[in-house]
């Protein structure tokens, strides 16, 4: 049998403020979908990019104390189908920036829902990182100089992360829950009043109206639509992981009426395949 087929791998699921977060990201960033990932691949045998029953359970677990033992919440917090870690993959002069934010505020005790996270904050070939269980300084495998890695307390991983996106971005605006009622009326309104370029195509295309796409960053520097875009994407895109459908499938039923480059950008998956790290990293 192939992990894959193992009843713990199957039952993963993607924690729904998790899902939102790493939709937030690639919005502010305008990020591909794979650029931020959830959900380990079959290489994962342990650790954050599985979920608790996984590394407690699964036959194919390698470490079996390894993220469910060193906290309270990491023994038994949360759902324990739910999976606690991501990885952003981001060019460097947003990776210093960003691993930069983070440090200091996981440093300063502003993050102790994050237990340890990896990435590189000064452009060298050491791989940055902190032990926030245990207060110190920390290192992975040699793929977090061009990749962050968040783990999180499996007993807080579903909190509202908008203080984390803060401080990923830089950004003092955030995404509340007030965005999600306003934006189904919203991305309607923005596919023909400011519509964006789909990272899937690779040619412009017109409306029905004759307005032609703009580029992508359009939304993007607008920063309230991109709340608003970003609320959506993680909602939609956590119910479409969790239920074994695609993203596009969700949207096309839940907003039949939106058309047009905004609905590609936002059927862009959460939770994408996390390659696995180099023997000896956390993570």
């Amino acid at each position: 049998m192939a992990i894959t087929d193992d009843p713990y791998f199957q039952r993963e699921l993607v924690p729904e403020q998790l899902a939102r977060l790493s939709a937030a990201l690639r919005a502010r960033w305008a990020l591909a979908s794979g650029a931020t990932g959830i959900k380990g691949d079959e290489d994962h045998k342990r650790g954050y990019h599985r979920s608790r029953e996984f590394n407690l359970y699964s036959p194919y677990c390698i470490n079996r104390t390894y993220s469910v033992t060193e906290t309270v919440g990491n023994r038994i917090g949360g759902d324990a189908r739910w999976l606690a870690g991501m990885d952003i993959s981001l060019p460097d002069r947003l990776l210093l920036g960003a691993c930069q934010r983070l440090d200091e505020a996981v440093r300063a005790g502003r993050l102790e829902k994050v237990t340890e996270w990896y990435g590189n904050k000064d452009g060298d070939t050491r791989v940055d990182g902190y032990d926030n269980i245990h207060n110190a300084i920390a290192s992975s495998d040699s793929s977090h100089l061009w990749h962050m890695h968040i783990s999180f307390d499996r007993g807080r991983v579903n909190e509202d992360h908008s203080d984390l996106y803060a401080i990923l971005t830089g950004d003092t605006d955030v995404i509340t829950d007030d965005d999600v009622e306003r934006i189904a009326k919203r991305a309607a309104e923005l596919t023909w009043r400011q519509p964006v370029s789909s990272p899937s195509l690779d040619r412009s295309e017109e409306y029905p109206n004759g307005r032609p796409h703009s580029t992508h960053e359009t939304v993007i520097n607008s920063i309230s639509t991109n709340r608003m875009l970003a609320a959506l994407a993680g909602a939609l895109t956590a119910l479409a992981e969790n239920a074994g459908a695609e993203p596009s499938e969700v949207l096309a039923a839940i907003e039949a009426g939106a058309r047009g480059a905004v609905l590609d950008a936002l059927a862009a998956g959460v939770g994408e395949v996390v390659p696995a790290p180099a023997p000896g990293g956390g993570a």
